[in-house]
Parts: structure tokens; sequence; C-alpha cells
């Protein structure tokens, strides 16, 4: 199993205020977590079940720290109501000593709610966590009426079938099937999720023998795995055209006005019909400027995807349609159809708050914390060892200035107090685009030194004790820093709910990444490297891997399934040349009740 290093210690030596002549030194230790819960876990409907979520202090703070939690059911997160371990925060949740612990069927108005930890060191220096929240899962039914839709197209074109997903927490996984059964993916099929909001499936080059066929979608809740098929079918028919004919637009592009944030994924089609077929393509200003590198074209799905997309991407972009009739005494007919892409900046914190040291308890400072980027519903809100800063308290020894036009805010502190000696957090969110970011800085006095203790040696990670298979992807590269990093990271976290009884179960991660060949995929569970059977060979323990995929093996030779399978699982993607870390992802699996 991995050693992980604890978090860095950091020892504060305070020259104690004056205090009736009398003077001292004393040591304080600053507070830090190691681990907090991820900003949503989900819970299954109906269960009394209560799930703990861990807001774990640095093991070399853990002897002096205190884990309080918190919660707020106001949007703008000002008044956060904490209590101490070892208490009831509401009916429904406790606080444990290093862990929340929410009883979801008992907690009122749970989808409300936001949670939040508090570590607090002896010397009362306080550090807020970023927000977490429980949310029960469920989906909503299709909310279209039942119907059967004639669709007729020429044969070679390109074809785009919708699906309007329904309302589901967490998002619902889209399968498209046909004739009732689920759609291999084959080389001429892609399944997306477009701006607007619905899925596709797009037939780069339809063919007779894709005729004749019913299609519609299910729609899979990933936690509860329930699922529901849609209501609207596609009953599609493929013919040979007999004449040439001009290209019209079957899926235009849309919504030709969309605003997105920086950093999201956007995806548009472009879908004509035409004898012979047209060409498509997409233009940047009318072909002015080249497609920005955050954006993918695929000319033989009609597709144009962007990946990460960033303010200086957006702008004016068209589908062109190039028709050739083959007639040489004829001009090629170009048509387009317009759209506009808008990106907001995501909110972030630019100028951050600097540690002060003042040379005097009667002497001023201030912090300074600036924003950029962010939606109107934006705010920028400051803490003092855990307690909230109101801008209209004009009489504390802490006052916060009104923030500017450019996102600039400013705390000035008049006086020292012994209360507010410590941690200055500077907490910045946007509940529109689900954005939260912190800076924090400390206040000392003139003489006060900070020391930083020798940090203790990582030791090396315990590999398996049995000889790694051939199929087996590691990664002999990483150091044990990255390792450790990559096993506290919870930067894209799902759900796998598994089934008693099954004889192969999957376990899916990074697949949007390909060709499989240029990339490296490593699968962790509950914080151990997995010894895996080769794709290709007998089966040697439960688990086998192909490519991007873990295979979970159920057998009576391997003991009980749910204590083998149930557990965290992370997925770490490597680029295959070089060995950098490309993506991580957290998947929690378990079996329903």
């Amino acid at each position: 199993m991995l050693s992980v290093r604890p978090a860095v210690l950091w020892l504060l030596c305070f020259a104690a205020l004056p205090h009736d002549g009398a003077h001292g030194d004393s040591q304080y230790v600053l507070p830090e977590f190691s681990s907090t819960p991820p900003p949503v876990t989900y819970a299954l409907p109906g269960s009394r079940r209560s799930l703990r979520l861990p807001c774990a202090p640095s093991a070399a703070t853990a002897s002096s720290t205190e884990v309080q939690c918190g919660y707020t059911a106001t949007p703008d997160r000002r008044d956060i109501q904490f209590v101490p371990s070892g208490s009831q925060l509401l009916p429904g949740i406790r606080c444990l000593q290093h862990a929340v612990e929410v009883t979801p069927e008992l907690v009122p108005n749970l989808d409300q709610l936001e949670l939040f930890c508090k570590a607090v060191s002896a010397s009362n220096f306080a550090l807020i966590s970023q927000p977490f929240r429980v949310r029960v899962a469920h989906m909503e039914p299709f909310y279209e009426t039942p119907k059967i839709v004639a669709m007729q197209r020429f044969k070679g074109n390109k074809v785009q079938l919708e699906c309007r997903p329904p309302a589901s927490v967490p998002p619902a996984e889209i399968a498209f099937t046909v004739d009732g059964a689920p759609l291999r993916q084959l080389d001429r099929f892609r399944s997306v999720k477009l701006a607007a909001g619905a899925w596709a499936l797009v037939i780069k080059k339809v063919l007779q023998v894709d005729g004749g066929k019913i299609y519609g979608c299910n729609a899979t809740n990933p936690v509860t795995g329930e699922t529901r098929q849609s209501p609207v079918l596609v009953n599609l028919t493929v013919t040979q055209a007999l004449q040439a004919f001009k290209p019209t637009f079957l899926s235009p592009p849309k919504p030709t006005n969309l605003t997105v944030t920086e950093g999201d994924n956007v995806t548009y089609t472009c879908i004509t019909e035409s004898s012979p077929i047209a060409e498509v393509s997409f233009l940047r200003d009318n072909g002015m400027r080249q497609l920005p590198e955050s954006a993918k074209e695929r000319k033989e799905f009609g597709l144009l995807q962007f990946k990460n997309i960033q303010v200086d991407d957006a702008g004016d972009y068209t589908c062109r349609a190039t028709y050739r009739n083959g007639n040489v005494h004829t001009r090629d007919l170009t048509l387009g159809r317009m759209f506009k892409i808008s990106v907001k900046k995501r909110l972030s914190i630019v100028v951050k708050p600097e540690n002060v040291k003042m040379s005097t308890p009667d002497s001023e400072a201030s912090f300074k914390c600036r924003i950029s980027g962010g939606s109107s519903s934006r705010s920028l809100l400051w803490y003092n060892n855990g307690r909230f800063v109101s801008p209209r308290d004009s009489e504390g020894p802490a006052i916060q200035d009104e923030t500017s036009s450019t996102g600039l805010s400013t705390i000035r502190v008049r006086k020292l107090n012994p209360s507010i000696r410590g941690i200055f957090q500077c907490i910045a969110s946007d509940p529109e685009a689900d954005i939260w970011e912190s800076a924090n800085a400390l206040l000392t006095v003139q003489g006060d030194t900070l020391q930083r203790p020798t940090e203790p040696a990582v030791p090396t990670p315990a590999r398996p004790p049995i000889d790694e298979p051939a199929g087996a992807t590691t990664n002999p590269s990483t150091t044990d820093k990255e390792i450790v990093q990559f096993l506290n990271s919870t930067k894209s976290v799902t759900y796998k709910l598994l089934k008693p009884g099954e004889t192969f179960q999957q376990i899916k991660c990074g697949s949007q990444f390909e060709p499989r060949s240029n990339y490296v995929f490593t699968f962790y569970k509950d914080n151990q490297l997995i010894n895996v059977t080769p794709s290709k060979g007998p089966i040697l323990n439960p688990y086998m891997q192909f490519e991007n995929i873990l295979g979970l093996v159920s057998s009576t030779k391997f003991g009980d399934e749910k204590a083998r399978f149930q557990g965290v699982y992370k997925c770490r993607v490597t680029q295959k040349d070089t060995g950098r870390l490309l993506f991580v992802q957290t998947i929690h699996a378990g079996y329903g009740e």
C-alpha cells in the first residue's frame, strides 16, 4: 500500500503581545486539511445508510487541530453555522472527529444545503474548506409525448438523430438503441452532447442497411442504475437518390447565439443533404481567421468540437456547405449558416492576499484580494479565523472596504486585536457556474518567526507481492510525489452502481483519449495499485484490463464479490511517450440495496 506523505507542518513562534507588563514566547501550528469531501456526493433514494464524508487535518497537525462542521442554506454563503466535533449540526447530520456523517433520508431540505469543514488549531487559527453537498440521486421521466417519427434520408449523406435527456441527478448517461437493443458504436457512428443540451447520434455515411429500423435512446442514472426509454422513436428509411439536388440544412448549427464559460466543452453539428453529397466545413470570421486550437473539426461527421474553450475563441462561426454537381459548366454552390459564441471569463482570484507583519500592535495593516471574470452573481467574502468579516461592520478591529468595480476588495486592520491574529481568508464564488476559490494570508507581529521543520522522507511505495503481468499498465517514470498527489486528487468524480451476481462488469476511464495506443491507463483501488490479468491469457485474478476499461470478474475462487469490488477506484491517464499526467478520475463503486 502506498504511504502518503504527511502534509507539511508549519510552526509559528510568536512574540506574545504585552499583557500586564509581561512578555513571553508561544508556539503555534497552522491548521490545514489533508482531505476534504468531493464537491458533490450522491446518495441512493430511500436509503437510511449514513454517509461519512472525510474532513481530515494533515497528519502533522492532527493532534493539535479540531475539525468543526458547518452549513449554510443561503446562496451567498455569508452565514455559515459551525458546531464542534461530537455535535449534531442538523437533524440527520452529525459532526464527527474527522468527518461529517449524513443520513440523507433524515435531513430536511437537503438539496438546499451546502456543508463546510473548518480546521481550528489550539490557538484558534482557523481555515474553512471548500463547500460540499449531498444530493439524493433521482431521475424524472422523459417529458415528451410517445410517438414514432418517420424519417427518410438518401444513401451516403449524414444523418442526425436526437435524444432530449430527462432531468436527472447526477446527469443521466445516454445510450442510443436500434430495434430496442444497444447500438454498437461502429466507426460510422458518433454519440455527442450538443451545445443546445440534447444528445445526438450522427451517422457519417448512412447505408441502406441502416434503414428499416427503429432508433431510440435510453437514459440511465449512474448512481441508482435506473433506466428509462425515450418515448420518441425514429423509423429510418434509406433510399437511393435518382437525380441531383442542391443541399439543404437538415440539422443546422444551434443555438445560433451561445454564451459559455471559459473552460467548457462545446459541440456543434452541421448536417446537410444533397446529391451529389456536399462537403461541409466550419469557418471562423468568414475564413479570415483560423479555427482556434481548442476546436477540432470532424468533417466526416459534420462536427465542430471545442475542448476547454478560451475567452479568445469567442466570435462568429459559419458552417459552409460546398456543392459540386459534376457539371463543368456550372460553378460550385456555397451555402452557409452562421452562429455566434460568446465566452465569459471564468471566475478566478488574480490578486491574492499576502502575509502581513505589523511592526507594532498599534500599527495598521491591510490585505488585498481581487477577482476577475465570473457571472453577475459572483461574490467575494472575507473570513478571519473562520469568522465572516461583514462589510457593514465599521467598528470592528478589521474593516472591509466596499469591493471596487475592478473586483478589488481590501481589509484594513486598524489595531491588532489578539482575536484576529492569524488567518485572513479571501473566498470567491460564482453559484451560476458552480465555482469556488480561496486564498489566505497570515497576520503576525514584528518578531514573530515562521519555521519549517525538516520534511520526513517519502517511503518507496509498496508494490504488489506478485510479479506484474505483461498486460499491466504502469508508468515507471512517475515519481512518488506525483503518485501521492494523484491519490489525493478529486478533480473528476463519478459513480458506478455494481450489480450483484454479474459475471463481468466494467469500470471505464478517460474515454475521450483516442487513439488508446498513445496513452497509458493505470487503475488503483483504495489507494493500492491494481494487479491486473492480461487481456489475453488465463484469468489469474478478478481484475482484467482492456486499455481504458477495467473488467471486474466474479468467481467463487476470488471470494465475496461485494467485499472485493466495492470501494474507491482511481484512474490516471498519462502520455505514453512523455509520461506526462493528463487526466485523473475517481470512481466510487458500490452495490445498491
